[in-house]
């Protein structure tokens, strides 16, 4: 069965919520952060493991390891910085920015190392997330040679970065700056980068306690709604009174007792006077994909691939939106 079909399944998204309650809780994880061990590496068992905030690492001479890191090195797309030397760098240097339009490329010029956890496995797995939408690659091109680049996966509000390569200095950190752009243009919420760099920690990166994570990922990938609601408290969290359009209560975490992702309390979009169209307008592109949906597909939500692709143009992001 091709892989496209899966999404025109019925209840797939219950099937890949099922899935991801199979893996332990993460609290059980080694304190290196290893989890568990076996299984495959399916687009379904894939889906459910990121929603989890569960990676794959491992090596050609290993079983397949999944990876639950305590802490949890993200970067906020609100605090993603370049460094001064890097933005001197960057003015004087033309890289021409893409989008998935060398995703092969990207994954193979990754894994050319010495040591690597990119297997061939890693590789045909990820081409799949490709071809069915949910991983995406920047990459940075001069004089049309590919220079440098980035891939990950897309669920929700959440990009999961996996690699990154450069042959030109500054090249995978005008990836990664453009990809935070874009991550702001489409309403996302969180880069995780997996583990500490001093590549990552020199552009914003921060290290999240891992309930302070999946916390975070739980409202990611929380369905959007219109309505604007306050996010809910947690332990620990302080009210601060700001609205947003995206809502979750951390048990809606696939595999923490959650059955849906869906925002609870969605407000109703059907108003009749013009200042409450106004208020219920999606103002992110996964919003407006998101309202676009039929409502059996609503179900879907995250695991959807982006409706809306990208060119890069004149240092930012247009959408192209296919008829």
């Amino acid at each position: 069965m091709a892989y496209k079909t899966f999404l025109g399944i019925p209840g797939f998204g219950d099937l890949i919520r099922e899935l991801a309650g199979r893996f332990p809780d993460t609290s059980l994880a080694h304190p290196e952060g290893v989890l568990c061990r076996g299984g495959d590496l399916s687009l379904p068992t894939l889906l459910a493991a990121y929603s989890r905030g569960i990676f794959p690492w491992f090596d050609k001479d290993s079983p397949i390891l999944w990876w639950s890191p305590d802490p949890r090195c993200v970067i906020l797309p609100e605090e993603y910085h370049l460094p001064r030397r890097s933005r001197r760098s960057l003015r004087h240097k033309h890289f021409a920015i893409t989008l998935d339009q060398a995703f092969e490329q990207v994954i193979s010029s990754c894994g050319k190392r010495a040591q690597t956890w990119i297997t061939p496995d890693i590789v045909e797995s990820f081409l799949v997330l490709h071809a069915t939408g949910f991983a995406h690659s920047v990459e940075a091109w001069l004089d049309d040679r590919l220079v440098g680049g980035l891939y990950g996966l897309a669920l929700g509000r959440a990009f999961f970065g996996e690699s990154m390569f450069h042959t030109e200095s500054e090249a995978s950190r005008a990836c990664l700056a453009a990809l935070v752009a874009l991550m702001k243009e489409r309403g996302m919420t969180l880069l995780d980068c997996q583990q500490e760099t001093p590549h990552i920690m020199a552009q914003g990166g921060r290290l999240l306690p891992r309930r302070e994570f999946e916390r975070r990922l739980a409202q990611a990938l929380a369905a959007p709604e219109l309505g604007t609601q306050e996010v809910p408290q947690t332990q620990g969290a302080q009210e601060t009174g700001e609205r947003v359009l995206y809502r979750a209560h951390p048990q809606d975490l696939s595999g923490t007792g959650g059955t849906d992702l869906l925002a609870h309390g969605s407000t109703n979009r059907q108003g009749t006077d013009e200042e409450g169209d106004k208020a219920c307008a999606p103002d992110n592109a996964l919003a407006r994909e998101y309202v676009d949906l039929p409502e059996q597909r609503k179900s879907l939500w995250p695991y959807l691939p982006w409706r809306t692709s990208y060119v890069h143009e004149e240092g930012g992001w247009k959408p192209v939106i296919a008829p």
